[in-house]
């Protein structure tokens, strides 16, 4: 796993801990692992409603001629309330977050979050870094 990827999915782990947690959350039956690709973290599903409920992570393997293949879901950290949001964009892969903490009903919560995407060219990412969108609780 590069080093990137480390970061993302420790910030994701950082912001999942955030997350109003069930005791059997962290699974879900129909992810897939695949822990031995080289991959980019290409997008999150969001689960929300007055707080962010539960954070997946979208990734897209390498090819060994720098393209991307073929987008897959890695396992979901929280509950299933709320709406779901997919922020993913075919050209372009997470090279950032924004995220602020808040509090709900006494407790320490996640309370915005607002990925930063960059588009992948040439086996990298290039160009201007967007921001994209904002997840804002109440």
């Amino acid at each position: 796993m590069n080093h990137n990827l480390k970061f993302f999915t420790y910030i994701i782990l950082v912001c999942a801990s955030l997350l109003p947690l069930k005791a059997n959350s962290l699974t879900q039956p129909d992810y897939q692992e695949k822990s031995n690709d080289k991959k980019v973290l290409a997008g999150l599903v969001i689960r929300h409603g007055e707080i962010i409920d539960a954070l997946q992570p979208i990734y897209r393997p390498i090819n060994y001629d720098g393209t991307l293949g073929e987008p897959y879901k890695g396992k979901q950290y929280g509950g299933n309330g709320g709406n779901r949001t997919e922020i993913y964009n075919d050209d372009y892969v997470m090279v950032g977050v924004i995220y602020k903490q808040g509090y709900w009903m006494g407790s320490k919560r996640l309370a915005s979050f607002s990925p930063i995407m960059q588009k992948w060219e040439n086996g990298r990412p290039t160009g201007d870094m967007i921001k994209v969108g904002r997840l804002r609780l109440s």
